[in-house]
């Protein structure tokens, strides 16, 4: 314990932890934004394999479909995307 008290001292606790913090922030980001941008696509790609397969009647084609617009709803919701459910899991808990 004094071993780590003295590295914060020297090293300054915080601001390591701000800067780590900072990185992660950064690359939660950048993996937020691609899983939002695979999402949309994958959403897109769905609905048109969707009705080009409709027509035809090609049993595979719709449900393969389905299968990617499913996944983009995933890709999206777990991209973090600032919904609504994030502020309220945030608050404390006396304001629940």
């Amino acid at each position: 314990m004094l071993r780590q008290a003295a590295a914060d001292v020297v090293w300054g606790a915080r601001a390591s932890g701000t800067r780590k913090t900072m990185a992660n922030e950064r690359v939660k980001s950048v993996g937020g934004y691609v899983m939002r941008l695979l999402g949309g696509v994958a959403i897109i790609v769905g609905i048109l394999m969707f009705f080009g397969s409709l027509p035809e009647g090609n049993l595979v084609g719709v449900v393969l479909s389905i299968a990617f617009v499913a996944g983009g709803a995933v890709l999206l919701k777990r991209s973090g995307g600032g919904g609504r459910g994030e502020q309220v899991a945030s608050a404390p808990r006396g304001q629940r």
